[in-house]
C-alpha cells in the first residue's frame, strides 16, 4: 500500500484484483455496482425500461378499475386479459418478466432475493415484494394473490363497463 491507498487494477474478465506487491497478496475484489452497470450499456437500460413499464402495468391493474375514466377501465380489461394470456403461455411467468430477464442475461442480478421455493424462477411481483419486506416472499402464495387480484380487477372493470 502506497500512501495509505490500495492500488487496484482491472482485468479484461471484469474482476478487479489487488497487485501482489502491496503486502496483501493477489485477491479478487468485486467491482463496484456502478462499474458493472456501466459495462453492460444498452441492454441494462432496456431492462430497466421494461421494469418501469411492468410497474406501470401492475399499478394500472391495481388501481385502474376504480378510476372514473371509461377508457382507463377499458384498458384494465384489455391489460388483464393480455396479462393472463401471456402468464399462461409463458409457463406461469409474465412475458415482461421473461423479456427483462433476457435483457439482463449478460449478468445475474446480485441483489435478487432467493424465492421460498429455490427451484422456481422468481417473477416481478415476488421480486418486488421481497424488496419491500426485505426478505424472501412465498412464491406460491404470491402467485395465488396475483391470480386473485388480476381476475378481481378484470371482473370489477367489466362489471363497471356493463352496468354504467
Amino acid at each position: 500500500m502506497a500512501g495509505g491507498r490500495l492500488a487496484v487494477t482491472q482485468r479484461a474478465a471484469g474482476v478487479l484484483t489487488a497487485p501482489a506487491g502491496d503486502g496483501i497478496g493477489s485477491r479478487a475484489v468485486a467491482p463496484a455496482p456502478a462499474a458493472r452497470d456501466f459495462q453492460l450499456g444498452a441492454p441494462l437500460w432496456a431492462a430497466r425500461v421494461v421494469w418501469a413499464v411492468h410497474l406501470g402495468v401492475v399499478l394500472l391493474i391495481l388501481t385502474g378499475w376504480a378510476l372514473p375514466w371509461r377508457p382507463v377501465v377499458w384498458a384494465v380489461v384489455a391489460v388483464t386479459a393480455a396479462a393472463q394470456s401471456s402468464w399462461l403461455l409463458c409457463g406461469h411467468r409474465c412475458a415482461l418478466t421473461v423479456l427483462e430477464e433476457m435483457l439482463r442475461s449478460a449478468r445475474p442480478r446480485a441483489n435478487r432475493r432467493v424465492p421460498s421455493a429455490p427451484d422456481e424462477p422468481t417473477n416481478f411481483t415476488v421480486d418486488l415484494l421481497s424488496r419491500l419486506v426485505d426478505g424472501p416472499a412465498p412464491q406460491r402464495w404470491t402467485n395465488l394473490a396475483i391470480y386473485a387480484v388480476t381476475w378481481l380487477a378484470f371482473a370489477t372493470a367489466l362489471a363497471r363497463l356493463m352496468f354504467s
